[in-house]
């Protein structure tokens, strides 16, 4: 099996770096340190009353979720950003374009290395993701849930980066607009959904559901990695916040046909568009990149 050269140059890269180790350590022993205090609290507890607080296990996973999520999204975005930019800025992608290597391999490559180094970051605090299930309160399906959500952003967030990267020469340039993308994707659907509220919202009449004019800034949603995040929380939690949301902002009934399929599937409806959008971006970053290099 032929192993991408791409990916074996950027790894090497990464791995003869000091800055990778340092940072895995300090980011872990953070972690480590809010874990072992929560299960310490927790101990305590147990002592005082007698029974375990499964509550409180169930809030270190969540935590420690939360955390992980944040930090893989800022060293996607930070990695991937640099990813074609810096061999730009060290003269080195021309020379990189005119090797036998296909323009996929080298997108391909970029690609991977980004997700596998934040895979890394996340992989290595497995351990400590897996002190919530020592007492209960979490369990394994919580944690696979969890990598799947760390993975699949690591992917949607490597390759809006990589598309800047390509786009433009300095990293600087490259990452302001890689930032300024992914506070979109965060940000632009409640935008426009409070714009729909504002001028275009049909809602209820006589408690008859219409179709709102809301349900366009729905669409959207499914590309908000923060409903990805959401659904992470809620299942870790157990709570519906984010149905809870869905019945306020957009009017669906609680209890109609769309509020269950929302209630089963829409975490499943935003990983499955995430991954589409990606897969869409990659092609075209593939596209950009390939016209670039015809031009040399």
């Amino acid at each position: 099996m032929k192993i991408n050269p791409i990916l074996i140059k950027e790894l090497k890269v990464r791995a003869r770096s000091v800055h990778i180790p340092i940072f895995v350590m300090v980011y872990n022993g953070v972690l480590a340190l809010i874990g072992i205090f929560m299960l310490i609290s927790s101990m305590d507890m147990l002592k005082v009353k007698g029974q375990l607080d499964y509550g409180q296990m169930n809030d270190m996973f969540l935590a420690i979720g939360i955390i992980q999520c944040v930090m893989v999204i800022l060293v996607a975005l930070s990695v991937s950003a640099s990813s074609f930019s810096s061999e730009k800025e060290r003269g080195t992608l021309d020379l990189l374009l005119m090797t036998p290597v296909s323009t996929l391999e080298v997108v391909n490559g970029k690609l991977l290395s980004c997700v596998l180094t934040v895979f890394l970051l996340s992989f290595s605090s497995l351990p400590i993701l897996l002190l919530g299930t020592i007492y209960g309160g979490t369990d394994l399906s919580d944690v696979l849930f969890l990598m799947l959500v760390l993975v699949i952003l690591a992917f949607a967030i490597s390759a809006r980066g990589i598309l800047w990267s390509i786009v433009f020469d300095k990293t600087s340039v490259a990452m302001i607009f890689a930032l300024l993308t992914e506070i979109l994707f965060f940000v632009g659907p409640f935008v426009l959904l409070e714009f729909m509220n504002a001028f275009l919202y049909n809602g209820y009449q006589y408690g008859t559901m219409e179709i709102p004019a809301t349900a366009v800034s729905l669409v959207f949603q499914f590309f908000n990695p923060l409903f990805l995040i959401g659904g992470f929380c809620e299942q870790a939690a157990g709570n519906k916040a984010m149905m809870d949301f869905f019945t306020i902002e957009y009017g669906i009934m609680e209890g109609s046909r769309f509020y269950q399929w929302l209630e089963q599937y829409f975490v499943i409806g935003c990983a499955v568009a995430q991954m589409t959008f990606t897969l869409v971006l990659h092609l075209i970053n593939i596209k950009i990149l390939k016209k670039g290099r015809n031009i040399l």
